[in-house]
Protein backbone atom coordinates (compact mmCIF):
# COMPACT_ATOMS: atom_id res chain seq x y z
CA UNK A 1 0.00 0.00 0.00
CA UNK A 2 1.60 3.60 -0.80
CA UNK A 3 1.20 6.40 1.76
CA UNK A 4 -1.99 7.58 0.40
CA UNK A 5 -3.98 4.00 0.94
CA UNK A 6 -5.71 2.61 3.71
CA UNK A 7 -7.88 0.18 4.79
CA UNK A 8 -10.55 0.29 7.73
CA UNK A 9 -12.56 -2.88 8.64
CA UNK A 10 -15.35 -2.87 10.97
CA UNK A 11 -15.91 -6.17 12.63
CA UNK A 12 -18.24 -5.42 15.31
CA UNK A 13 -22.00 -6.21 14.73
CA UNK A 14 -22.85 -2.77 15.62
CA UNK A 15 -23.19 -0.64 12.37
CA UNK A 16 -20.06 1.84 12.47
CA UNK A 17 -21.02 5.75 12.69
CA UNK A 18 -21.04 7.20 9.22
CA UNK A 19 -18.15 9.44 8.45
CA UNK A 20 -18.59 12.88 7.33
CA UNK A 21 -15.39 13.19 6.45
CA UNK A 22 -14.65 13.36 2.69
CA UNK A 23 -11.05 11.57 3.11
CA UNK A 24 -13.27 8.15 4.03
CA UNK A 25 -15.67 6.50 0.90
CA UNK A 26 -17.00 3.69 2.47
CA UNK A 27 -16.99 0.96 -0.03
CA UNK A 28 -19.00 -2.20 1.92
CA UNK A 29 -20.93 -2.89 -1.08
CA UNK A 30 -18.30 -3.29 -3.15
CA UNK A 31 -16.23 -5.25 -1.10
CA UNK A 32 -16.13 -9.01 -0.03
CA UNK A 33 -14.19 -9.90 3.89
CA UNK A 34 -13.37 -13.60 3.77
CA UNK A 35 -11.78 -14.32 6.64
CA UNK A 36 -9.83 -17.90 7.52
CA UNK A 37 -9.20 -18.62 11.43
CA UNK A 38 -7.13 -21.69 12.29
CA UNK A 39 -3.66 -23.36 12.62
CA UNK A 40 -3.16 -23.22 8.95
CA UNK A 41 -4.37 -20.40 7.76
CA UNK A 42 -0.84 -19.65 6.45
CA UNK A 43 -0.08 -22.50 4.49
CA UNK A 44 -3.64 -22.21 2.55
CA UNK A 45 -2.91 -18.32 1.86
CA UNK A 46 0.85 -19.71 0.40
CA UNK A 47 -1.17 -22.40 -1.72
CA UNK A 48 -3.42 -19.17 -3.03
CA UNK A 49 -0.60 -17.05 -3.62
CA UNK A 50 2.74 -16.03 -4.90
CA UNK A 51 3.23 -12.70 -1.80
CA UNK A 52 6.22 -13.41 0.63
CA UNK A 53 4.22 -13.73 3.89
CA UNK A 54 7.14 -14.79 6.23
CA UNK A 55 8.66 -11.97 6.40
CA UNK A 56 5.90 -9.82 7.19
CA UNK A 57 4.56 -12.09 10.50
CA UNK A 58 7.10 -10.27 13.42
CA UNK A 59 4.85 -7.28 12.21
CA UNK A 60 1.68 -8.87 12.81
CA UNK A 61 -0.66 -7.01 12.04
CA UNK A 62 0.04 -6.60 8.72
CA UNK A 63 -1.73 -5.77 5.43
CA UNK A 64 -0.41 -7.33 2.60
CA UNK A 65 -1.56 -6.10 -1.10
CA UNK A 66 -1.50 -8.09 -3.90
CA UNK A 67 -2.94 -10.83 -6.33
CA UNK A 68 -4.73 -13.77 -4.42
CA UNK A 69 -5.70 -16.66 -7.11
CA UNK A 70 -4.96 -13.65 -9.62
CA UNK A 71 -7.31 -11.32 -8.10
CA UNK A 72 -6.47 -8.14 -6.56
CA UNK A 73 -6.60 -8.21 -2.84
CA UNK A 74 -5.52 -7.06 0.70
CA UNK A 75 -4.72 -9.68 3.22
CA UNK A 76 -4.84 -8.47 6.86
CA UNK A 77 -2.87 -11.18 9.21
CA UNK A 78 -3.90 -11.26 12.51
CA UNK A 79 -1.23 -12.07 15.15
CA UNK A 80 -1.57 -16.01 17.36
CA UNK A 81 -4.66 -15.67 19.52
CA UNK A 82 -4.82 -19.01 21.50
CA UNK A 83 -2.57 -20.68 18.88
CA UNK A 84 -4.85 -19.87 16.21
CA UNK A 85 -4.18 -17.39 13.44
CA UNK A 86 -6.16 -15.25 11.62
CA UNK A 87 -6.19 -13.69 8.12
CA UNK A 88 -8.85 -11.55 6.39
CA UNK A 89 -9.07 -11.46 2.60
CA UNK A 90 -10.83 -8.12 1.21
CA UNK A 91 -11.16 -8.12 -2.50
CA UNK A 92 -13.90 -7.11 -5.09
CA UNK A 93 -17.52 -8.42 -4.40
CA UNK A 94 -17.80 -9.89 -7.90
CA UNK A 95 -14.67 -12.00 -7.40
CA UNK A 96 -16.30 -13.21 -3.98
CA UNK A 97 -17.71 -16.60 -4.95
CA UNK A 98 -14.09 -17.24 -6.89
CA UNK A 99 -12.15 -16.57 -3.71
CA UNK A 100 -14.51 -19.01 -1.98
CA UNK A 101 -14.31 -22.12 -3.83
CA UNK A 102 -10.39 -21.02 -4.74
CA UNK A 103 -10.01 -21.20 -0.63
CA UNK A 104 -12.01 -23.90 0.05
CA UNK A 105 -10.04 -25.98 -2.87
CA UNK A 106 -6.69 -24.80 -1.50
CA UNK A 107 -8.03 -25.70 2.21
CA UNK A 108 -9.54 -29.08 1.40
CA UNK A 109 -6.24 -30.91 3.10
CA UNK A 110 -7.07 -29.42 6.17
CA UNK A 111 -10.72 -30.06 5.62
CA UNK A 112 -11.40 -26.49 5.39
CA UNK A 113 -15.31 -25.44 5.52
CA UNK A 114 -17.51 -22.58 5.15
CA UNK A 115 -18.93 -21.32 8.90
CA UNK A 116 -20.57 -18.36 8.01
CA UNK A 117 -20.75 -14.34 9.38
CA UNK A 118 -22.40 -15.37 12.73
CA UNK A 119 -19.60 -17.78 13.64
CA UNK A 120 -16.86 -15.14 12.61
CA UNK A 121 -18.80 -12.78 14.46
CA UNK A 122 -18.98 -14.84 17.77
CA UNK A 123 -15.42 -15.74 17.62
CA UNK A 124 -14.18 -12.59 17.27
CA UNK A 125 -16.31 -11.29 20.33
CA UNK A 126 -14.13 -13.41 22.44
CA UNK A 127 -11.17 -11.57 22.13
Amino acid sequence: MNRNQATFCHLKKSDPPASLDPAFTDITDASALLALIGKETLQILEKATALDIQPNLDRSPCVLQGPIFHVPCQAIILGKVKNTRVVIIACSRGYAQSMVEGLLEAGNQWHLQPAGRKKFLNWFDKL
